[in-house]
């Protein structure tokens, strides 16, 4: 009745409490040939283990490149590069097994870049696959906001309306900080007339939400009666 990675596993996890190792480890591997499912981490953490008790560079990153090639994922991606990395392969590797995880989960990709502070990467594939970025671009504009502010303006834009098409406080504060953060970036940019139009014209739109109006007065953004307050 092993037809899951789950029955699998429980039976691993007892047949380790018997003190069964290699009964266990033999049961693990071929858990890992059954239909993917969560659990395969804990059979590859399983085998992992009894690999590095051995000493065994070779067969760590065995598991951890089949693991990354069942399921591309981020995590699976940095177990894999820290034992390809052990075993000194990663420069040979590292190329295919990027191209792998963008494709296959992009937006986790673009994640990867950013906490690898290969911003301008991240910024590139994010403007190629504008779809897969979503909430990401957040920080993607903190981040290209920096060096290249120009490029930022019509994404912060974008966030703005965005985040307004939904009323609510919670919207109406997230709007101001963007709207902050747009007109950093314009004055930057060395365009401020950029947030000057666009807060002019996002006041207008939301005359009609006080609670949406009272934080951009809050924020420092406009006055009571609605002008713009520039840098």
């Amino acid at each position: 009745g092993l037809d899951t990675q789950y029955r699998v596993l429980c039976v691993v996890q007892a047949l380790d409490d018997a003190a069964l190792p290699d009964l266990a480890a033999d049961h693990a591997a071929r858990g890992l040939d059954l239909p993917h499912s969560p659990h395969a981490a804990a059979l590859t953490q399983r085998l992992v283990d009894e690999a590095a008790a051995r000493g065994d560079t070779d067969r760590i990153l065995s598991l951890r490149r089949d693991a990354f090639t069942r399921a591309p994922s981020s995590s699976t991606l940095a177990a894999y590069a820290a034992a390809a990395r052990t075993a000194g392969t990663w420069d040979s590797e590292q190329g295919h097994a990027e191209t792998v995880l963008a494709s296959a989960r992009p937006w986790e990709w673009i994640g990867v870049l950013l906490s690898a502070g290969r911003d301008d990467e991240a910024w590139d594939f994010a403007v190629e696959h504008p779809e897969t970025a979503h909430s990401q671009w957040d920080q993607l504009c903190a981040r290209r906001q920096r060096t290249h502010p120009a490029d930022t303006l019509p994404h912060y834009k974008q966030m703005i309306t965005q985040t307004l098409t939904t009323t609510g406080r919670g919207n109406y504060l997230a709007a101001a900080r963007l709207l902050v953060r747009l007109r950093d970036a314009s004055t930057a940019a060395g365009t401020p007339a950029t947030f000057t139009t666009f807060m002019t014209a996002t006041a207008e739109a939301n005359k009609r939400r006080p609670t949406c109006i009272d934080a951009s007065v809050r924020a420092g953004l406009i006055r009571g009666d609605r002008t713009v307050i520039g840098t």
